[in-house]
């Protein structure tokens, strides 16, 4: 359903053939719930392009957003390419600025849960001591996946109830 702040005629007129043809509804190119409508119906179950395969090398990782979600690119020791969430699962805390670089873990600055390139939990201070805590784990960003294709990184959300029960990371060479 396209968003109401577009008006359905002036649509059309933008579908028409070229000598009647005008241009999207002002609209189009400034609405925050057209944009929100892009977000959530083009880009959420799309796959986009999150980089060159040939740029993460084994035990890198990257941080970047794909459409509104924060995500992290990681590249384990044995070459495997993993797609997960850049939200610590503790407090919601992004895990890894922007940008890429080569440490060997993910770690959480606001209170340093550790979590491998794999999305495993690690560990973090003083959690022994803590009655009732039990293992995190980061799930990938509503069920995201990375794959591999003519030397490109494509991500994509996967079925977000799939997600909700945990955490889905599909992995590709």
């Amino acid at each position: 359903m396209v968003p109401e702040v577009l008006d359905p005629a002036a649509l059309a007129l933008s579908a028409a053939p070229h000598a009647r043809a005008r241009t999207l509804p002002a609209a189009a190119y400034h609405s925050a719930e057209v944009f929100a409508w892009e977000q959530t119906v083009l880009f959420a179950g799309s796959w986009l392009c999150a980089g060159r395969s040939d740029e993460l090398t084994a035990g890198d990782r990257r941080a970047l957003m794909a459409g509104d979600q924060p995500i992290i690119l990681t590249r384990t020791a044995d070459g495997t390419l993993h797609c997960l969430s850049n939200v610590c699962r503790h407090r919601g805390h992004e895990v890894v600025p922007a940008g890429r670089s080569s440490d060997r873990v993910l770690r959480c600055p606001y209170h340093g849960w550790v979590y491998g390139l794999d999305g495993a939990f690690r560990g973090g201070p003083r959690l022994r001591e803590t009655p009732g805590v039990r293992s995190h784990r980061p799930g990938a960003f509503a069920g995201g996946v990375a794959r591999r294709r003519v030397g490109r990184v494509r991500v994509r959300e996967r079925d977000r109830a799939a997600a909700a029960g945990g955490r889905v990371v599909r992995r590709s060479r």
